[in-house]
């Protein structure tokens, strides 16, 4: 009986330290690319009317508190590495009214790569 007892006993030590005391958080990494359009009130032949790149930053929010801010790369291109879980990525172009960029709502995956592309409505018409 204390065989079996000790053999129970070391079983779920073991199993407390594979689960263990690690309290390294889960993460995944939340990329994208801000870009605005239209560019070009009317596309003519020749004409590069491509979206473009938007400057400025992007913050990441989680449950409405901003967790992580970072400048918009030249290319309008971002990454974060975050906590895995719900977030809201809003576009900072300062005052300027446009282009208009919307929030977005994404979520994080432990180990994965998430991404958040993002498109701003120049105005033009």
């Amino acid at each position: 009986m204390k065989t079996a007892l000790r053999c129970i006993l070391a079983v779920g030590c073991l199993a407390v330290s594979a689960c263990g005391s690690d309290t390294t958080p889960a993460t995944g990494i939340l990329t994208g690319t801000v870009t605005q359009s239209p560019t070009c009130p009317v596309e003519q032949p020749g004409q590069d009317c491509a979206p473009r790149p938007v400057a400025g930053s992007v913050s990441l929010r989680r449950l409405g508190e901003v967790v992580e801010t970072a400048t918009l790369a030249a290319d309008g291109t971002y990454s974060f590495t975050v906590p895995e879980g719900w977030y809201t990525v809003a576009v900072d172009i300062g005052d300027n009214p446009l282009p208009s960029c919307p929030d977005i709502g994404v979520e994080v995956h432990h180990n994965e790569t998430t991404t958040a592309d993002i498109d701003c409505d120049t105005g033009i018409r």
